[in-house]
């Protein structure tokens, strides 16, 4: 109980308690409360920073209770085969170890075929056998090696980076295979470290570790960036899966992207970052615009960055001017190629607002299907949203605010939608 609760106003303590068997004299019924919570927003996939040192590893490496464990785990796949994760993470003497725990088995049967083959100045790369739609699964992996992620491109001479270790570990085939990825960075301090820092992806933490981890992959780490990329990952904790879903359709034949750089990155920063990061120059679509054009593009970035940071807030001020600013923001970010999920969760998520302040339960069950789609790409599920769908005026958003006199909403043109 609140201290004060049964104090009144004046101070007096022996406020009367309500009856709550009292008949109200009002004779309107009153509206049910909201059963459809609000989703949470959608954040970026954390990309690899090799300065990020997590308070516990630092705080355990402070005290001289960090330790370093090297692991085989020996994982199941639903066909009855298996795979060997070499690991070497950081932890502390009461962490469970990883092959202790149990993991999901690994089932390929929704994922597409694809083959690694030689793209013309790009190294190998992926393609796809399949027609996917946005959405679709067109590869999920297992690692080849997990390794912590603190200290892992650091100068510090006494930090204590796991990965040497971890590839001293691996099994003879794994080492063949790992040795076969492209090697990045030249000022690395073993070719092991430098293949590491050129293919990994950041897996956050898993059990048994006390930082975040990143993992190198056979497939996987060999698909090719593009700052207009036609698809995203996503991983997997429970199975040690990586997944790569389709952002817009793929052709069969067509080659698998991903962006290496934040998504709403200008041109200048994407350009400085993959050449030192990875030592080369993109030249995709966005890359290869003319100085004019690509002037536009940039707008059209911040403009999405800007989104994805804004908050959804549905007031009668607000509502006809953000419903007409997200449809602008959506038109101008699918003709740029952008379809990653953060950003359309937010355009979605505004719409859907706009849309049940309005009372208009069509736009918002078709708005909040795109969001759950976004959903699905980058986490799995999706989300809260198809629940939205299912029963938007049990949101706290419908009818929320006292808007005008009712009038149509700005119009969707087809070039706005998605994926629906």
């Amino acid at each position: 109980m609140h201290r004060g609760f049964l104090t009144s106003k004046n101070g007096d303590r022996r406020a009367k308690v309500p009856d709550l068997f009292a008949i109200s004299p009002s004779t309107t019924a009153c509206p049910p409360p909201p059963i459809v919570p609000i989703p949470a927003p959608l954040t970026l996939n954390p990309l690899l920073d090799w300065h990020d040192h997590p308070d516990a590893v630092n705080q355990a490496y402070q005290n001289n209770t960090l330790s370093i464990r090297y692991e085989r785990i020996d994982i199941p796949d639903v066909e009855g085969g298996s795979h060997i994760i070499t690991a070497g993470v950081y932890t502390t003497r009461d962490q469970t170890t990883l092959s202790s725990h149990s993991w999901k088995p690994l089932d390929r049967s929704a994922a597409g075929r694809y083959e690694i083959r030689e793209t013309e100045g790009a190294g190998k790369s992926m393609f796809s056998l399949d027609r996917h739609e946005p959405g679709g699964l067109i590869a999920c992996e297992r690692p080849l090696m997990i390794t912590s992620l603190t200290w892992l491109g650091s100068d510090e001479k006494d930090a204590p980076s796991t990965m040497e270790g971890t590839f001293a570990h691996m099994p003879e085939e794994t080492r063949h295979i790992f040795l076969s990825l492209h090697r990045g960075p030249p000022t690395a301090r073993s070719p092991a470290l430098a293949i590491t820092m050129t293919n990994a992806y950041i897996l956050k933490r898993v059990p048994g570790s006390i930082d975040e981890c990143a993992g190198v992959f056979n497939d996987i780490s060999r698909i090719n960036h593009s700052c207009v990329p036609n698809a995203v990952f996503r991983w997997d904790g429970d199975s040690l899966t990586f997944e790569i879903r389709a952002l817009r359709p793929i052709a069969p034949g067509e080659e698998v992207t991903l962006s290496y750089v934040h998504a709403c990155a200008l041109y200048d920063e994407r350009r400085s970052d993959l050449q030192q990061r990875y030592g080369f120059t993109c030249t995709c679509s966005s890359c290869s615009l003319a100085p004019a054009e690509r002037f536009v593009d940039d707008q059209v970035r911040s403009a999405a960055e800007h989104m994805t940071s804004a908050k959804v807030r549905v007031t009668s001020a607000s509502a006809l001017r953000d419903t007409k600013e997200a449809l602008g923001i959506a038109r101008r970010i699918r003709a740029a190629g952008l379809f990653h999920p953060f950003v359309w969760d937010r355009i979605a998520a505004t719409l859907v607002a706009a849309a049940c302040a309005w009372g208009e339960r069509a736009r918002a069950v078709r708005w909040a299907r795109v969001a759950a789609q976004a959903a699905r790409m980058q986490i799995g599920t999706d989300g809260g949203w198809e629940a939205v769908a299912a029963a938007p005026e049990q949101t706290e958003w419908w009818r929320s605010v006292k808007l005008p006199e009712p009038r149509p909403l700005p119009h969707e043109r087809d070039s706005v939608r998605w994926s629906i």
